[in-house]
């Protein structure tokens, strides 16, 4: 799961420039979440592999994830988290999860997905591949509510038709198909 994770971020994130996710054991968070931007000394958690709390600049900079996308927060006054209803911090996105409402195991069940960057058209491509996967293996997936402007509902499966070529099918597959047969 997390090697699949990271190869959306490398590829379609474009290694998380354009969108990271975040996988958490939905039994040890509390709905419903908020995302928020606070000062990086304002933000403590431990994060994932880690038992000590630190704050966000530290993460940064001691973190080996930190370390190497800090890039992508530089220079910002305030850094962006997601937080459960209990207050208890769940990520900074797109650096890193929390030790303690972030790590999944063998034995997690229950899984909650989110995505975050700014082109919401990735966003929901990105969780919809991650589900769609997770649904082949035999799971089950919910829906949530984002409260925006919008207060859309995610995950977001309805079809969707593009149009393809039959050269560019046959190309593409390596097979030699003719109109009738695809």
């Amino acid at each position: 799961l997390v090697n699949f994770q990271e190869k959306i971020h490398t590829t379609m994130g474009k290694n998380r420039k354009k969108m990271a996710i975040g996988i958490y054991p939905l039994d040890k968070i509390k709905l419903p979440l908020r995302y928020e931007a606070k000062n990086p000394l304002n933000i403590k958690f431990a994060p994932l592999g880690y038992e000590k709390e630190m704050n966000a600049q530290q993460i940064l900079k001691r973190h080996p994830a930190g370390i190497e996308y800090s890039h992508l927060l530089k220079g910002k006054a305030k850094l962006p988290i997601f937080i459960d209803a209990n207050g208890k911090i769940l990520s900074l996105p797109p650096i890193i999860n929390s030790n303690e409402t972030g790590k999944v195991t063998e034995n997690t069940e229950n899984l909650f997905i989110e995505c975050s960057g700014f082109d919401k058209e990735i966003l929901n491509k990105a969780l919809n591949i991650l589900v769609t996967s997770l649904i082949d293996m035999g799971g089950k997936a919910y829906s949530m509510k984002i409260y925006d402007k919008k207060n859309q509902i995610t995950p977001d499966l309805t079809k969707e038709k593009i149009k393809v070529s039959l050269e560019n099918v046959n190309k593409l597959l390596g097979i030699n198909l003719k109109e009738k047969e695809m």
